[in-house]
């Protein structure tokens, strides 16, 4: 019986993912460790960070925001730039 060509990279992936299992564990406590209620939002931080995709929190002061996104660039070792938008920030002070 011969196995289809995507049996092959699903298998592969199956592996790496037992392998990266842990570290991802890992990375997912250190982002929310001691902050409340917000395991959701950085277990998709970090699923989004893995995908190469963007994600926009929203919320009011206070809601650890900022937190989570700087606890995932020091778990991965990533570099990031902060800046505080109004609807008066031009495009020019960004770039």
């Amino acid at each position: 019986v011969r196995q289809r060509q995507g049996d092959d990279s699903d298998a592969a992936a199956l592996r790496w993912l037992g392998v990266a299992s842990p570290a991802l564990r890992a990375a997912a406590v250190e982002v929310t460790c001691g902050v409340l209620e917000r395991d959701r939002e950085g277990r998709l931080l970090l699923l989004a960070a893995l995908c190469g995709e963007h994600v926009l929190l929203l919320g009011p002061p206070g809601t650890a925001k900022s937190l989570l996104a700087r606890r995932l660039s020091a778990a991965l070792g990533g570099r990031r730039f902060e800046a505080l938008l109004s609807k008066f920030t031009p495009p020019e002070e960004l770039f």
